[in-house]
């Protein structure tokens, strides 16, 4: 919420306007059955306005912009959760990759996501999942995928040294789950494709691999994914 926040006096600084309230609760998921506006609840309300910021940041400067705010806000909110992770189990030591793989499917079964652990070893952790937080929308706003990167790929890096986010399958692209690689420390290292994240408290690197985004609708290269 503060990352937001803060976004919001940006682009105010900048003369622009996000409609996030209205929109907001247009796009809120009501899969309880469509409570009154001011019902809305609170995790269904964020999730809308990520999406709004997404929807208001492509129409401005493009879809690879949308994908850095949206990629800055997961950052922020990766970081949180993995606090309250860790003061919920009293840890203070780094996060075995076990520890790490739990923490990710915790905080996105908190969001309505359906994230389940493939493989958990020293180099790699693979998740499958078969429900997207953002609903249907995810379809038209691929760049909200960088969430789940950002996030993940943050709380690695803090607890690995480096980490790599190879989003293999996508929902947001027709296939029937997702299917999301985090590559640890060396293993790291050596990746070719996919969001790296390290040295900068968790964030994304500038070096990590990044090409034109694609029409909509079509999948992008493995670089990008």
């Amino acid at each position: 919420p503060e990352e937001i926040d803060r976004l919001r006096d940006e682009v105010a600084a900048r003369g622009e306007t996000l409609h996030g309230l209205v929109h907001s609760i247009a796009f809120a998921d009501y899969a309880g059955g469509g409570p009154a506006f001011h019902d809305t609840p609170r995790a269904a309300f964020l999730r809308a306005l990520v999406v709004e910021l997404a929807l208001a940041v492509e129409e401005a400067h493009g879809p690879l912009a949308a994908q850095a705010a949206v990629a800055r806000v997961g950052a922020s909110i990766g970081s949180q959760m993995e606090r309250e992770y860790r003061s919920a189990h009293d840890l203070v030591e780094r996060l075995t990759p076990e520890e790490i793989s739990d923490c990710y499917v915790r905080l996105k079964a908190a969001i309505d996501g359906g994230f389940f652990p493939i493989e958990v070893t020293p180099e790699r952790i693979v998740l499958g999942n078969t429900h997207c937080p953002f609903g249907p929308v995810i379809r038209s706003q691929p760049a909200l995928c960088r969430m789940t990167s950002s996030v993940f790929g943050g709380i690695a890096a803090r607890n690995c040294g480096e980490a790599v986010v190879v989003l293999e399958e996508r929902i947001a692209f027709g296939d029937p789950e997702c299917r999301v690689t985090v590559l640890l420390g060396p293993q790291a290292a050596s990746a070719r494709t996919g969001h790296r994240y390290g040295g900068n408290g968790g964030g994304p690197k500038a070096a990590a691999p990044v090409t034109a985004a694609p029409p909509p609708g079509q999948r992008p290269p493995d670089a990008d994914r």
